[in-house]
């Protein structure tokens, strides 16, 4: 672990700990109901090989969650919920759409 809050992972790239899962990590994954403005994002995230799905709200000032709830699992098993793809779909296109995801085959 770094001192500044990161972990360096696998891949040589640096996380924030709240971004990092420990024991797995979420391959494929699905965000619903995606509403977003410049403080927060809300909506719905799915993964379905693990069998989580909640309800959340995040707060991308402080890069913390301030709600998660109708959750199939507890919350320290769910998180961390992968916020960093939402956050890199909005850099690459300028906006987000209803239903964004990362599935790999």
């Amino acid at each position: 672990m770094l001192g500044t809050g990161l972990v360096k992972c696998i891949l040589g790239e640096h996380l924030p700990l709240s971004e990092v899962k420990m024991g797995a990590y979420y391959i494929n994954f699905y965000f619903h109901n995606i509403e977003y403005d410049d403080g927060f994002y809300g909506g719905e995230f799915s993964a379905p090989d693990h069998r989580v799905y909640c309800k959340f709200l995040y707060d991308r000032e402080t890069k913390e969650f301030i709600d998660i709830w109708d959750n199939t699992q507890p919350i320290d098993e769910i998180l961390p919920i992968p916020i960093w793809w939402l956050d890199k779909k909005l850099e690459q296109n300028g906006k987000l759409g209803k239903h964004e995801s990362k599935v790999s085959y």
